[in-house]
């Protein structure tokens, strides 16, 4: 037992002669029997012959060999029990990979992958590169930009999702009016669910959920953050150069932490680790309410970390859609990064530029800058 509980020295020395000499007592027993067995007078014990003797030596030399020698066996297989207990934390083997599942055996076989489905307002969209082998999948919701960028974004960066884009126009008070709604987001994830069955998604369910905004398409993930029950189903936020609030104190430029108070709870939660929060944000000014830049300076306070210079320019994006969105002439225009702040799961990146086109960087160049952190933690 020694020899199994512990890999201390004199322990196991003193569990090494124990076993032997249990051992020894039991052969010796063993023997007495036979010789007790073998007296033709038990009522008066004679004095051992001389080969009776011998006998007992040798049965009291071999046992204690015999001890040691299985003692020995039983301490080098065990090791003790430190090596019992790295044995857990030891790295898993090796496993050969799962074999690749035939196409015609994975539930996305007979997926339509062309074109757009019309779901609760929005477009859902299946990248030509997706696969689901149990029909569980992953869902990117993108609130305002254009379509085309969006999903040409996320095929670029890898997402392995479908895509749901809604577009409602200038602004950012008809994106709270439509996701103000008490129960919007589970009634668009079940519908969007309901599609993909219909679309040929065998055994169609919805896994993780991320938002993405650009612009004043905050307006719904302000309203969508505001619900408990939303958080906790909501795994990603990425926000693309949008997040605005109003002035406490115009003067002092003191941003209304009422108004930020969603996105606050979800900073805080990714600066523990818990969610992914990505934001990029330009350096236009505010004027009567806080700018994009402002706001992310708030929730790196509130979530305790703090902005450092940094130096980086993300690779130029120059699909078709991409190079028409910018203004004619500013195709050359991509996003220069100068300071960044991290903690956790948040991240935020400040870039510099004042104009639409530098604005709208942030969404063209989306596939190069948030998309590849969600795709990287969606990875299985």
């Amino acid at each position: 037992m020694l020899l199994v509980v512990t890999n201390v020295g004199a322990l196991r020395g003193i569990g090494v002669f124990l076993g032997s000499i249990t051992l020894a007592a039991a052969l010796l027993a063993g023997a007495a029997f036979w010789l007790v067995r073998s007296r033709k007078d038990a009522s008066a014990p004679p004095a051992l012959s001389p080969r009776a003797r011998f006998a007992l030596i040798g049965g009291v030399v071999g046992s204690l060999a015999l001890g040691s020698a299985i003692t020995g066996i039983v301490a080098a297989a065990t090791g003790g029990p430190g090596e019992l207990l790295r044995a857990k934390h030891l790295p898993p083997p090796n496993l050969p990979p799962k074999p690749e599942l035939p196409p015609e055996q994975r539930a996305d076989f007979k997926l339509k992958r062309e074109g757009h489905v019309f779901v609760n307002g929005g477009l859902l969209h299946v990248p030509p590169k997706f696969r689901s082998d149990d029909g569980a999948f992953d869902l990117y919701m993108h609130f305002h930009g254009n379509t085309n960028l969006v999903e040409e974004g996320a095929t670029s960066a890898g997402l392995n999702a479908l895509v749901y884009t809604v577009n409602l126009g200038n602004g950012s008070g008809p994106y709270e009016d439509k996701f103000s709604v008490v129960g919007v987001l589970d009634q668009t994830i079940d519908k969007i669910q309901d599609t993909a069955k219909k679309q040929g998604l065998r055994d169609a369910r919805v896994r993780r959920v991320a938002l993405g905004s650009w612009s004043a398409g905050y307006g719904a993930l302000a309203k969508l953050l505001d619900v408990t029950k939303n958080v906790e189903r909501i795994d990603s936020v990425l926000v693309l150069d949008g997040i605005h609030a109003a002035y406490v104190d115009p003067k002092a430029k003191t941003v209304d932490p009422v108004r930020l108070s969603p996105f606050l709870r979800f900073a805080k939660l990714a600066s523990e680790g818990k969610r992914l929060f990505t934001i990029t944000h330009s350096n236009i000014g505010g004027t009567e309410y806080a700018s994009s830049s402002e706001s992310a300076d708030a929730l790196l306070r509130e979530a305790g970390a703090e902005r450092a210079p940094a130096q980086a320019t993300p690779p130029r994006v120059t699909t078709k859609t991409a190079l028409a969105a910018f203004n004619k002439g500013a195709q050359e225009t991509r996003l220069e990064q100068t300071t960044e702040g991290r903690k956790g799961g948040l991240h935020v990146r400040g870039y510099s530029g004042q104009t639409p086109d530098q604005h709208m960087a942030h969404l063209v160049q989306m596939s190069v800058t948030v998309l590849p952190e969600l795709a990287e933690r969606w990875k299985e």
